[in-house]
């Protein structure tokens, strides 16, 4: 990396771009391309890249920037066309940090730049290199390369270019066309018109209400017409009906009264005595519907007859009469509703049994006597008879051992066959049992250990049966 600094010409020239994200310090080579350095400093001196974007990030290969619309598709040289690209030997695409012309062909560069990311051998010859990012900033820089990008190399979040700084004009003789203050102001003008252009075309798509048909349609109205001069409390209201009171689509009859149907369509009454009880059974009343029906059917046959008949006094009674039937089978009902209700609550509860109460004693209960602690009944007497049993004749042995008659007192021998060998007449027991003697004779206690063991002994025999 150092021979790539070494063999790289000195510089003349220096620009600071101050970005969201920090600042980027610049040397230009301005003898190796003076043209793009030309273009360069004097588009910054302009104000040409205040508050423009870097619209392009590639990871690890450059960033690019420099066109004021933001899309990569805009941007314009200080030659008013593009100019030619400008190579050198002595530069190359080595290392990171680069500040180069973007272009679409050869010798098509505008306003557009880009900084190298990594060293990009596969750029040499194909775009023009006349600057290199100096000092801490490089770092600056690969934050900006670090960005979160879609699937078109956009930045989600584009680093903005606030302004540019030059502090070292390499050319004495560049005069800026406008100033950056002249720029952005020209810039906010023509950001108004747009948004005043935009905003006229959203009132003129914007639809218009029809408010002839709204029931406060007519205030509007008023103000052309004759009721401008009325005061606002004695104007009528009109509502949708009125304005479309001329409307022959509209039906021009009424309906017949209600009492003249029920009257039409309600049966004789053959006993005087039913019309003067008032009480009904549920089941005969007639449910809405069918009431409805039986008024459609009467209206369908007798559509031809006159509505503003008379209706007779018994029709005004049955219709009353079956009114007030009909309330009090409905107060019936909810009466018997709340009387099945009062009684099922009143009901005793059922009585519970004690397994359901206590399911644990009833568990208990049903366990007792069948579960053995510690032995099996009806065997614990015999077993501790036999134990005892066992220990007394432990004890009788342990204290007067056998002998078998006709030895001498050198030859005494246990009788019997060795319990723990299975042999009979056991050497090891018989020694055993000689030097148990001795000891005894001497006036010393046996040894627990001994003890132990002919206890063991004995035990295992008896109750293996041996």
């Amino acid at each position: 990396m150092s021979s790539a600094y070494a063999t790289e010409p000195p510089t003349k020239g220096k620009v600071v771009l101050k970005t969201t994200l920090g600042e980027l310090e610049v040397e230009l080579w301005p003898k190796e391309a003076p043209k793009a350095v030309r273009n360069f400093v004097q588009l910054c001196l302009e104000g040409f890249y205040d508050d423009t974007i870097f619209h392009r990030v590639v990871k690890d290969f450059i960033v690019q920037g420099g066109d004021p619309s933001g899309t990569g598709l805009g941007g314009e040289s200080i030659y008013d066309e593009p100019f030619a690209d400008e190579f050198h030997s002595r530069l190359r695409f080595s290392h990171r940090g680069l500040l180069a012309m973007a272009n679409t062909q050869r010798n098509c560069n505008g306003s557009q730049f880009f900084f190298t990311l990594d060293k990009t051998p596969e750029l040499d010859r194909k775009n023009t290199i006349f600057g290199k990012i100096v000092g801490d900033t490089i770092f600056n820089l690969l934050e900006i390369g670090g960005v979160e990008v879609d699937d078109d190399e956009r930045p989600s979040y584009p680093v903005k270019i606030t302004s540019v700084e030059v502090l070292s004009n390499p050319f004495d003789d560049i005069e800026p066309r406008t100033t950056a203050h002249e720029r952005r102001a020209e810039r906010d003008a023509q950001e108004r018109i747009l948004a005043a252009a935009k905003e006229a075309e959203t009132k003129k798509t914007k639809g218009k209400k029809n408010l002839s048909l709204l029931s406060f349609g007519d205030d509007e109205d008023a103000s052309a017409g004759t009721d401008t001069a009325l005061p606002a409390e004695k104007r009528k209201i009109k509502s949708s009906h009125d304005l479309l009171a001329h409307d022959s689509r509209l039906r021009r009859d009424t309906l017949p009264p209600l009492s003249s149907i029920v009257a039409q369509t309600a049966p004789r009454e053959t006993n005087p005595a039913a019309t003067s009880n008032p009480t009904l059974s549920p089941a005969v009343i007639p449910s809405k519907r069918s009431r409805d029906k039986d008024s459609d059917i009467s209206d369908d046959s007798d559509g031809d007859s006159d509505s503003d008949a008379p209706v007779p006094a018994t029709a005004k009674r049955i219709d009353s009469a079956t009114a007030r039937r009909a309330d009090i089978a409905k107060v019936q009902a909810q009466l018997i509703g709340l009387e099945s209700a009062k009684r099922a609550k009143s009901a005793p509860a059922p009585a519970l049994s004690a397994a359901q109460t206590n399911p644990l004693a009833a568990l208990r209960e049903a366990y007792r006597g069948k579960a053995i602690l510690g032995r099996r009944r009806g065997k614990g007497a015999a077993e501790e008879g036999d134990v005892l049993k066992s220990l007394a004749a432990f004890k009788e042995k342990v204290s007067a051992p056998t002998v078998v008659a006709g030895e001498s007192a050198g030859q005494k021998k246990v009788s019997g066959v060795c319990v723990l060998h299975g042999l009979e007449g056991c050497l090891s027991c018989r020694r055993e049992d000689r030097d148990d003697r001795e000891e005894d004779d001497n006036g010393s206690v046996a040894p627990f250990e001994a003890i132990l063991r002919k206890f063991c002994i004995f035990m295992t025999a008896t109750f293996t049966g041996g």
